[in-house]
This record gives C-alpha cells, sequence and structure tokens, in this order.
C-alpha cells in the first residue's frame, strides 16, 4: 500500500516538483537494503504463496496513472498561459517605456505606436 501511495505522489505532483523521483528512488534504496538486513539477519524466511495477478491494485494503478496525466497536462497548460501572459505584460510595458521616452526627448513617435 505504501508504495502505491508513493506511486501516487509521484505521478502526480512531478511537474511541481521533478527531484520527487529522485528522492523516491533514493528513499526505496534505503528501504529495500534495511529491509534485507532486518529479513537476514532478524527472521525467519517468509512462505511465499503463488499468485494469479496483482488484483484491484492493477485496476487503482491505472487509475492513478489516468489522473496523473490530466494532472500534470493542467499543470504544464497553466504555466504556459501564465507565462504568455507575463510576456505580454511586459512587451506592453516595455513598449510603454519607450513611448514615454519618445514624448519626453519630442522625438518623433514610431508608426507602431499609433494602432
Amino acid at each position: 500500500m505504501a508504495t502505491v501511495l508513493q506511486f501516487g505522489f509521484i505521478t502526480i505532483f512531478v511537474a511541481a516538483f521533478p527531484l520527487a523521483p529522485f528522492f523516491a528512488l533514493l528513499n526505496n534504496w534505503i528501504e529495500i537494503r534495511l529491509d534485507a538486513r532486518k529479513l537476514v539477519c532478524q527472521m525467519r524466511r517468509p512462505v511465499a504463496h503463488r499468485a494469479e495477478n496483482i488484483g484491484i491494485w492493477y485496476d487503482i494503478l491505472d487509475a492513478l496513472v489516468q489522473v496523473a496525466v490530466i494532472t500534470n497536462v493542467r499543470a504544464v497548460l497553466s504555466i504556459i498561459f501564465l507565462m504568455s501572459k507575463l510576456l505580454q505584460h511586459l512587451q506592453d510595458a516595455k513598449q510603454l517605456q519607450h513611448l514615454q521616452d519618445a514624448v519626453c526627448v519630442g522625438a518623433a513617435v514610431p508608426e507602431s505606436y499609433n494602432k
């Protein structure tokens, strides 16, 4: 259950925190090493039981992937939209500054400013 929860957080929020997969990998590597030491030194070997497939976990993982795709696409599109608005605002401010400079100096106003 913890692994599926970690997978969900990583896939859904990777656009917000791109280093999350690296930290998850580091966490899993340390956890595997600690579990291996515990199994070798402190416990008996567990009895294995055969299973046909992973059961309901497949459906849960599939739903997590679909939610992650929607969330990440929306996050990227939101960032693109905000950046285009910001760049448009900066471009308008730059044109306004050029217009103010031209008026203060008394220079001729370019044709593009008369629109």
